[in-house]
């Protein structure tokens, strides 16, 4: 058993069906790709949308620009100031009618740009969705939406990177001035019209993850970070599961000062993690420590040295939300889509968490073995939350066990890549 503990690097990809058919395709949603299939089937799409309605997110985008400029353009003389005029003025209006009464900017080549994606219905990818992307990158190659679809139309891995580097290119030189003021705390993203450039990144990212090519992905997080170093965007978490992955135990602990009352839960639940890969260099005597457990990886929660700063930490990570080990342990909690929006402590925000890093915990068999060890103190701990939390819990378990896959542990412990 033991020596088989260690780091696992393998990609998504490793999830198959039964018949053997790989899952992963080169496919992209606009919510979270998880591994390039949906539990919900969709109707076959013709490619473009019958009306040019936003969706949430492009309306959300849109609002959050309006506000934007609307700030930039009045003279605040303290945030107390500035959030009286932001209740006054959109407060109980909705998104679509503050746009209408707020958003006199006089539309650009960009806004042009956008409104052709737009008329790209969510399923249509290909030769349609690349169609219209270079319809859009025509009028403007500013716009790094078109850069994104334009990418992931393509089948091909060397055409998707091409795309994404291309569009990662003209996107610092756009931004280039405010590159350039970037300090310790302010980065690109506090600036609304940067964001869609550093989803370039996360999408860069999220290529090199999918072709298990760690290195380049853990490059692309770290120049994230740089690019915005408060992290607002949330990719410090992956990027500390990265070093772990490649040993890199100083680098985590950089990464870990910087963060220092985090709440995250890939920080939270990754400095127990990053514990447990110390206790898995030391020359700890894990034969014996195999001896006692007898077959019982629950007693693996009532050891103490060399656990002792471990357990504490892990007490700390259930209190920040305890549903993480009631569903990484789930069969099929990763055939589930994940939540686009979560509140702390809740089911949603655990279920981000595992389509997030769960391959992460699974791959360090050791730090599997400690979350199922602790597995009844998140129960209780889970007890103690207001009854919508349980109740909702409880509702996404009974929807959990209506998937009939197999478990996804299995199917990667079978066909993902040996321990390193």
């Amino acid at each position: 058993m033991w020596e088989d503990v260690g780091i696992v690097r393998f990609s998504p990809r490793h999830l198959r069906k039964k018949s053997g058919e790989n899952l992963f395709k080169f496919s992209r949603q606009p919510t979270h790709f998880i591994f390039g299939f949906s539990m919900a089937k969709k109707k076959p799409s013709s490619g473009e949308s019958p009306a040019t309605q936003l969706s949430f997110e492009e309306e959300k985008e849109k609002f959050m620009g309006m506000i934007s400029d609307e700030l930039a353009k009045r003279d605040f003389k303290s945030p107390e100031e500035a959030n009286e005029f932001l209740n006054k003025a959109f407060t109980g209006q909705t998104m679509g009618h503050s746009l209408a009464e707020w958003d006199t900017r006089p539309p650009g080549k960009l806004d042009e740009a956008r409104d052709i994606l737009n008329r790209v219905s969510d399923d249509a990818r290909g030769v349609t969705g690349r169609s219209y992307a270079k319809k859009a990158l025509k009028v403007t190659e500013d716009c790094m939406e078109a850069w994104d679809m334009l990418a992931w139309s393509y089948q091909s891995f060397r055409k998707i990177e091409e795309n994404l580097l291309k569009g990662i290119a003209h996107g610092r030189r756009l931004h280039a001035n405010l590159i350039a003021m970037i300090d310790g705390e302010h980065g690109l993203w506090g600036h609304h019209e940067c964001r869609p450039f550093m989803r370039l990144f996360e999408s860069l990212a999220e290529l090199y993850s999918l072709e298990g090519m760690g290195e380049k992905e853990m490059e692309i997080l770290e120049q994230m970070i740089a690019l915005n170093p408060g992290d607002n965007q949330g990719v410090r978490g992956c990027l500390l599961n990265k070093y772990l992955q490649m040993n890199r135990l100083d680098d985590a602990e950089i990464l870990l000062a910087r963060y220092p009352d985090d709440i995250d839960l890939g920080i939270v639940y990754g400095r127990v993690l990053l514990e447990l890969v110390k206790i898995l260099n030391s020359d700890f005597d894990f034969e014996q420590l195999e001896r006692k457990m007898k077959g019982r990886p629950l007693m693996l929660a009532s050891f103490g040295q060399p656990f002792a700063k471990a357990k504490r930490l892990m007490k700390e990570a259930i209190k920040a939300n305890p549903f993480v080990p009631l569903l990484m342990s789930h069969p099929t909690s990763l055939y589930r889509e994940a939540p686009g929006m979560f509140q702390f402590r809740s089911p949603d925000q655990a279920m981000i968490f595992i389509h997030d890093h769960a391959i992460d915990w699974l791959g360090s068999l050791i730090g599997w073995i400690f979350m199922e060890a602790h597995f009844k103190q998140a129960a209780v701990e889970a007890k103690k939350l207001p009854l919508p939390m349980q109740e909702a819990f409880d509702q996404l378990l009974d929807e959990l066990d209506e998937i009939e896959q197999d478990p996804w542990q299995d199917i990667i412990l079978k066909q993902g890549a040996k321990p390193q």
